[in-house]
């Protein structure tokens, strides 16, 4: 969501099987649900957004969010693999 800060859920889906990331639907829906309860998210009809617009440039800045990004989709892939085999 930082490149894109709007997306629904279907969008995301979509972004993370590109990156080879199985997520069940309901497990998508119920993590953007648990991260609007925490205000990161924001549900406007079938769109997310950040709650607090600065968000994405303060999590850039203190962040290395593209090694955060390739370890949980390794922890992910792991976790995918370990229960389907």
């Amino acid at each position: 969501m930082l490149e894109k800060p709007e997306v629904t859920l279907s969008e995301m889906a979509g972004t993370l099987r590109t990156r080879e990331l199985r997520v069940r639907p309901a497990e998508l829906d119920s993590a953007f649900d648990d991260l609007c309860l925490v205000s990161i998210l924001r549900r406007d009809g079938p769109k997310y957004t950040f709650a607090a617009k600065t968000f994405p440039e303060v999590l850039r800045r203190s962040q290395d969010v593209y090694g955060l990004i390739l370890s949980y989709s390794d922890e992910i892939q792991k976790s995918d693999e370990a229960s389907n085999g």
